[in-house]
């Protein structure tokens, strides 16, 4: 049984943190939202933890990587600039794979962002919410899928590489030269993706000016991304030692869909409180149980995706134990 502390207050988790035993160097990962979402992990609560890792004598950074998609996250001056507009600008903010996406280390077969190795300890601030894909975001998600770089998130997203829309192509030519493999060229005007030669590194998605690249969001299943997502965060969790992470779910401003949505979302139900563990799996479960309970099952309707498929993933995948004993400090 793996204990999970609880309280609606985030003092009494910070209380409870154990932090002389973590590193002296600490990554913070949090998802700072797209633009446009104002339900994203508040920021007061991640300035709680940053000042009380801080006055433990250790430093800190507010760790991420690029997402996927084309956005305001998609480079690390934009990802960065966004965050401080967001209310993160009080810590230093570490994009970990580069400016764009394309720093990684190869982890357990995994390219996690690679400013990683810089890290000697973390802590794991997650809004909880749900997520279309992988049915819920938590603490599984948010490192396994969020600490991928962006060939890592290509890799979890989707079973085939990117395609040109040539209707929007303008054959400009910055994929071309931004492509390592020379796997792109222009034919007729138009940019094309040769396959046999393409590693899904993803950058020409991130380089191309006119979104033409496209991804091909539905051709994974949810219980393959699930499964990918937890060989992702398991590829995370090996990059440290062992007990040197810490996990703290927020149950608060849950919402449908995940915090990269890039509009404002109403939350579907009432604030549950803060949870707290050193065992990945059992938060997600403790944080999806108690989300069961306060929504009078609501929360399972919110999608079609099966929410107890990514526990079992994450079991397989080694990553911790389903059982738990709720701690309530309040």
């Amino acid at each position: 049984m793996e204990d999970v502390y609880f309280s609606k207050k985030i003092k009494s988790i910070l209380d409870n943190l154990d932090l002389m035993s973590l590193g002296k160097n600490v990554a913070i990962k949090v998802h700072f939202g797209e633009k446009g979402c104002d339900t994203h992990i508040s920021p007061e609560v991640v300035k709680a933890v940053y000042e009380k890792v801080l006055s433990c004598g250790k430093t800190a950074s507010l760790v991420e990587c690029n997402t996927l998609y084309k956005g305001e996250r998609t480079t690390s001056t934009n990802h960065i600039k966004l965050a401080k507009e967001h209310g993160f600008g009080f810590a230093p903010i570490d994009i970990l794979d580069g400016e764009y996406g394309q720093d990684y280390v190869e982890i357990n077969g995994c390219k996690i962002g690679k400013g990683i190795k810089k890290y000697d300890s973390m802590i794991v601030l997650t809004h909880f919410k749900g997520h279309i894909m992988a049915g819920f975001g938590g603490a599984i998600k948010n490192i396994g899928m969020g600490l991928g770089s962006r060939a890592g998130k290509l890799y979890m997203h989707a079973n085939i590489k990117p395609t040109v829309n040539s209707e929007v192509c303008t054959g400009c030519g910055i994929c071309v030269k931004n492509c390592n493999e020379n796997a792109i060229t222009i034919i007729d005007g138009k940019a094309y993706i040769d396959h046999e030669k393409c590693v899904g590194c993803a950058m020409c998605i991130a380089v191309c000016p006119n979104e033409s690249i496209e991804i091909a969001w539905d051709s994974h299943t949810g219980e393959e991304i699930q499964e990918k997502t937890s060989q992702y965060a398991n590829g995370v969790v090996s990059a440290f030692k062992k007990n040197q992470i810490v996990y703290v779910n927020v149950l608060e401003n849950i919402t449908t869909d995940c915090d990269c949505l890039g509009e404002k979302q109403e939350p579907i139900m009432k604030d549950v409180g803060i949870l707290m563990s050193k065992d990945i799996v059992a938060i997600d479960k403790a944080s999806l149980d108690l989300v069961r309970k306060h929504s009078g099952d609501e929360f399972d309707q919110i999608n079609l995706i099966n929410k107890d498929n990514q526990i079992k993933c994450a079991i397989e995948n080694n990553l911790g134990s389903s059982k738990y004993n709720l701690i309530d400090l309040d």
